[in-house]
């Protein structure tokens, strides 16, 4: 399984273009991110999606919508866009809002016993 995201650093608003190649054909993956915030470290943030690949073993999130997750539509950013707080309170991010660290988001791919993981940077 090979994991495709492009870019791995960007700007918070750069599009992120994900894919997934080498899969076994219309294997079950399980795509998830996380993150907390450099100023609040306590609050995580986490979304998931699980998808079918295509007959070839190949997974474009940009072309296909998923099975089920924390979010129901075509795009490559749903899991960025669909992250739920999973700890912490809301004042706990209003506090110390900062821009001068980057923001680190924690994705992964599973597909049968295989796991790989990326981390973007923001």
């Amino acid at each position: 399984m090979k994991l495709h995201i492009e870019p791995l650093e960007g700007l918070c608003d750069e599009r992120i273009d994900i894919s997934i190649s080498e899969l076994p054909p219309f294997g079950q993956v399980k795509l998830s991110a996380s993150m907390t915030l450099p100023w609040a470290k306590s609050v995580k943030f986490e979304s998931y999606a699980l998808y079918t690949a295509d007959s070839n073993g190949k997974l474009d999130l940009s072309e296909q919508k998923p099975d089920t997750g924390t979010y129901d539509f075509i795009d490559s950013m749903g899991l960025i866009v669909s992250m739920k707080m999973v700890n912490g309170k809301l004042k706990d991010i209003i506090q110390g809002i900062s821009i001068q660290d980057s923001l680190f988001i924690d994705m992964a791919a599973e597909c049968e016993k295989e796991k790989v993981c990326v981390k973007l940077e923001r």
